[in-house]
């Protein structure tokens, strides 16, 4: 049961760390694009 819990915990964990970076990268090819256009 314990080790269960723990490999469900480190899955969580790497598909979070996954989808932050993903999100991540996401802005920052977007944050670039905001001051060169105004509107």
């Amino acid at each position: 049961m314990t080790k269960l819990s723990s490999y469900s915990i480190i899955t969580m964990v790497i598909c979070l760390i996954n989808s932050m970076s993903k999100w991540i990268s996401c802005y920052s090819e977007l944050l670039p694009s905001i001051p060169e256009d105004p509107s």
